[in-house]
């Protein structure tokens, strides 16, 4: 038989109603595991893949005292002067 004055043993925390309850599942823990490995992995990625390509539209010249303006500005033929 259905006792209710059992009920009367159940305590309410009314102030804490709002804060987080933390999650010990196994299947979320690995889910936030797998989350964060993703996004570090991602991160990693984006940044071994951008970095090489900040010089990939500069170009390397070369200034000499012996040089001459009308060279191409290589390390073998350099320039005269830095400002064209």
């Amino acid at each position: 038989m259905f006792r209710s004055h059992r009920h009367a043993d159940v305590k309410f925390h009314v102030g804490l109603c709002n804060q987080p309850t933390p999650v010990t599942s196994p299947c979320i823990k690995l889910f936030n595991a797998i989350q964060s490995t993703m996004l570090r992995l991602t991160s990693a990625a984006l940044l071994l893949f951008t970095l090489p390509s900040f010089n990939a539209f500069g170009a390397d010249y070369y200034v000499a005292t012996n040089g001459d303006d009308a060279n191409a500005g290589t390390l073998a033929a350099p320039f005269k002067q830095a400002t064209q």
